[in-house]
């Protein structure tokens, strides 16, 4: 029984597989698809108005100040005397999570929601790892060139 169906069926498939992948004429072959690699590219823009945190008033007092924006992430933003000189401040970001994550710091023209971003620095910090029993949360010291100091200035977390 075996031996029959192998003889006779097997054939059938083969030519059936064969003929549908024959070439089908232009107008009926499907157009290629865009975006194949789309698991590749970065994520949309992850900046919105919602969760941001103005650190304007930092920049503003040349001082450094901190931020708790979830149970997670701790943000500490030092601003510098001579900022107005360099666009340069020092954040620290702690990650209490087992995943990796972002701060966007965003620029926007004024304060009203509706506004669109100008400007956008992002600030990476790892994951917190298991090392020898002790758990390390990850963090990450960046000095950041803001590239304007008009405006104002939020942050958020990325994820």
């Amino acid at each position: 029984m075996f031996g029959y169906t192998f003889k006779h069926l097997f054939p059938f498939l083969l030519l059936l597989s064969a003929a549908s992948c024959a070439a089908l004429p232009r107008e009926l072959s499907l157009e290629p698809r865009q975006g194949g690699c789309l698991s590749a590219l970065p994520r949309p823009n992850p900046v919105n108005n919602v969760g941001r945190i103005s650190f304007q008033a930092a920049i503003d007092a040349r001082e450094r100040r901190t931020w708790w924006p979830n149970n997670l992430i701790d943000v500490h933003i030092e601003v510098p005397e001579n900022v107005e000189s360099t666009n340069h401040v020092t954040v620290e970001i702690t990650n209490r999570s087992w995943s990796a994550n972002a701060i966007v710091l965003t620029n926007f023209q004024d304060t009203r929601s509706t506004t669109q971003p100008r400007q956008q620095v992002r600030v990476t910090v790892p994951a917190q790892t298991r090392q020898a029993g002790a758990v390390i949360a990850g963090t990450t010291i960046e000095c950041v060139r803001l590239p304007r100091l008009d405006g104002t200035w939020y942050f958020q977390v990325e994820q």
